[in-house]
């Protein structure tokens, strides 16, 4: 099992190993679990009992602020595509709903979406 530290910025090897793309979202992801919990993944992930994208990157929250590291998304060019684009929006301020839509239109003909819950509001 791998552990990390996002509140130190403590990853293990084997995340540090990864491509810069990659590291990047397993961070996202760690620190953003309120935007990503919204948000769906198309890999077919649902059948590993992922809720949503952040799923494909963090197993386990603990109350000390550590993750368990999820290694599913290690090499799903689907999963980084789809936090890729969440980051992309957030960075040019769509509003939530706007980036959920824009996602399921964009990700849907990938595969079979995780049963995520949509946005408040």
């Amino acid at each position: 099992m791998l552990y990390a530290n996002p509140a130190q910025d403590v990853w293990p090897e084997e995340v540090r190993q990864l491509p810069a793309v990659i590291q990047e979202v397993y961070r996202y992801a760690a620190a953003n679990h309120d935007v990503l919990q919204f948000i769906p993944c198309f890999c077919g992930c649902a059948d590993l009992g992922h809720p949503s994208n952040f799923g494909c990157y963090v197993r386990e929250v603990y109350p000390d602020g550590r993750i368990r590291v999820n290694t599913h998304s290690f090499d799903c060019a689907v999963c980084a595509g789809v936090t890729r684009d969440v980051i992309e929006m957030r960075s040019q301020g769509v509003p939530l709903k706007a980036i959920r839509a824009t996602v399921d239109m964009r990700w849907s003909g990938s595969g079979p979406s995780t049963n995520t819950p949509l946005p408040p509001g």
